[in-house]
């Protein structure tokens, strides 16, 4: 939650932009939210949460790191519609994995007992990793460059990445899931009698 908030809260860009380019450019990335939220649904059961999120932060880091090597020559021969493709490309990768995954995987990961409580704690975290984005990143663009802002966004993709796919426990995330998820994560017979087993005195 508070990885991906602090890569995605401030994502416009070219701080020099208009208010009105602005406005086109987001109405036109937010037209991909909605198949990429679709496709991603329809792929959960298949690839599992934790591919999901861990892939979905590597193709973050990757745009973001080539939007980086390319930003200040595409500014200088106005080559803005490169840019924008690929800030599309990541605004797309975000929400058909980490748009779904940050909802989904505090379900699956804490039991019913305590699940409302560290949902709240892991909502928190998210809008601190937010304000952490927004409030710093226009002052390091001002203060070094945009370019720097980027390669931070990369790196903390890359952090998200490997914390993801360390620490996630898939066994953990099948326990908890739903019939259609847990065919993404092994086979049901096997999980349910794990659960079957921890239950029992």
């Amino acid at each position: 939650y508070i990885i991906r908030n602090i890569t995605t809260t401030d994502d416009n860009i070219s701080s020099n932009t208009s208010l009105r380019s602005i406005s086109s450019q987001q109405m036109t990335a937010l037209v991909l939210y909605t198949p990429a939220c679709i496709m991603g649904i329809y792929a959960l059961p298949y690839w599992g949460l934790k591919f999901v999120q861990v892939w979905s932060f590597v193709i973050m880091a990757v745009c973001y790191t080539i939007l980086a090597s390319v930003f200040a020559y595409c500014l200088d021969t106005q080559q803005k519609p490169l840019l924008f493709g690929i800030y599309c490309i990541t605004a797309f990768s975000v929400n058909l994995g980490l748009g779904i995954t940050s909802f989904s995987l505090p379900a699956a990961l804490f039991d019913k007992k305590i699940r409302a409580t560290f949902n709240g704690i892991a909502a928190a975290m998210g809008k601190f990793g937010a304000f952490v984005g927004a409030f710093s990143f226009p002052y390091i663009a001002e203060a070094v460059s945009f370019e720097l802002v980027l390669g931070i966004c990369a790196g903390v993709s890359i952090v998200g990445a490997v914390v993801s796919q360390v620490y996630l426990d898939q066994e953990l995330i099948a326990l908890n899931s739903s019939p259609s998820m847990k065919k993404a994560s092994g086979d049901i017979e096997e999980i349910e009698s794990v659960q079957n087993a921890m239950r029992s005195p």
